[in-house]
């Protein structure tokens, strides 16, 4: 499930008298209240949950979606609250859990009238999670994430499967739908079209782009610029830009929150710059303007930062994919990477060792200008 992280300060004997901690957000059908204190016995947190959900509401342990305990609570037919405690292990449906270090309890803070869903339950200290300092301390601090549900659950089946959210951050309406999916496709998969993309645009065509420009000029004439243009073009920044826009269109909540997402989309907007100087730099080709030299080694080096860029924001992503715990394993996509940019590199590696040796390959101003009068 998506969740966002959330913090709650519980605030707890202060002086040797117990005081709630409280978390409310939204308001209207968006309601959502968390409280939270020690029991008597001081060997128990009880936590009280407040939703104005229609289906389901989830409260999650834990500052990420792999490792973390959640609890899920939702209306009975008898107006009961059926209540199950889960094992998230990241981004895939979590499992029942086994542990009974958790258990339902009455009601500890009495419901407001909006809320359509409330229950308290008792958690274990002495497990993972708590400790004793957020007891005795003066100030204790939590971290949990939540979420609310639409839909419906089986009704008193306490491991009925509940959807995914991809709720983040405020965004815990359920007046706010999550965009749909395609048919027959998952979020999961949607994120790794997403990734084979951008390796195929970042890494893959980078690299081609450079070898045609770099060692074969002389070899294929006018076509050279044209593939180079096709690799740079159409494969690093449109292809790129296709990429970034099919998870956007299919990914809820906020948005450009990661170094990955925020480096990504400063490539893909550097991209398009480096394209307007190439196409500058070619129409001025043949006039001898001073700029030209400047502009060519601007082009040349904001290149290859922009490569270096596209190959650390690629590696960024699959460690974030690796991190969120989504139901594929991220080996095929560290194979893939792998390839590519061993490909790419070693192209470049044998075209410096091998290519500069063939003299119809040198790379001086009057085969460029050949090259530049063939392409027009």
């Amino acid at each position: 499930m998506l969740f966002a992280s959330i913090l709650l300060q519980l605030v707890v004997l202060l002086s040797g008298v117990q005081a709630a901690g409280r978390y409310c957000t939204g308001s209207g059908n968006d309601q959502f209240c968390v409280f939270g204190a020690p029991d008597a016995s001081g060997s128990n947190v009880v936590l009280t949950v407040h939703s104005a959900a229609t289906g389901w509401v989830a409260l999650g342990l834990g500052t990420s979606m792999s490792g973390s305990t959640m609890w899920v609570g939702w209306t009975n037919s008898t107006n009961g609250v059926t209540f199950s405690t889960r094992e998230s292990t990241g981004y895939r449906t979590p499992a029942v859990s086994p542990s009974t270090s958790t258990t339902l309890v009455p009601l500890a803070v009495p419901a407001p009238a909006w809320a359509r869903i409330a229950f308290s339950f008792s958690r274990d200290l002495s497990t993972a999670g708590f400790n004793q300092h957020d007891v005795h301390g003066s100030i204790g601090r939590i971290d949990f994430v939540t979420a609310p549900g639409c839909s419906a659950l089986e009704r008193h089946n306490h491991s009925s499967s509940n959807g995914q959210h991809q709720h983040r951050r405020q965004r815990l309406a359920c007046s706010t739908p999550d965009p749909v999916l395609p048919a027959g496709t998952t979020y999961n998969s949607i994120v790794i079209t997403h990734a084979i993309i951008m390796i195929v645009a970042w890494i893959l065509c980078p690299f081609a782009g450079i070898f045609v420009a770099r060692f074969l000029k002389k070899r294929l004439g006018v076509w050279w610029f044209r593939l180079h243009v096709f690799f740079m073009l159409g494969g690093a920044t449109f292809l790129g830009t296709a990429g970034i826009v099919y998870l956007y269109l299919y990914k809820s909540g906020s948005h450009f929150e990661s170094a990955h997402q925020k480096i990504g989309l400063v490539v893909a907007c550097l991209a398009y710059a480096q394209v307007i100087l190439g196409i500058v730099i070619d129409h001025y080709f043949e006039s001898g303007k001073s700029f030209l030299k400047p502009l060519e080694k601007l082009h040349e080096w904001h290149g290859r930062i922009l490569g270096l860029l596209a190959i650390v924001t690629v590696i960024l992503g699959l460690v974030l994919y690796n991190d969120k715990g989504y139901e594929t394993s991220p080996t095929g996509l560290y194979a893939l990477f792998g390839t590519a940019l061993g490909v790419g590199i070693g192209s470049i590696v044998l075209g410096i060792v091998f290519l500069p040796k063939l003299p119809h390959d040198a790379h001086d101003k009057g085969e460029e200008e050949t090259a530049s009068a063939g392409k027009k």
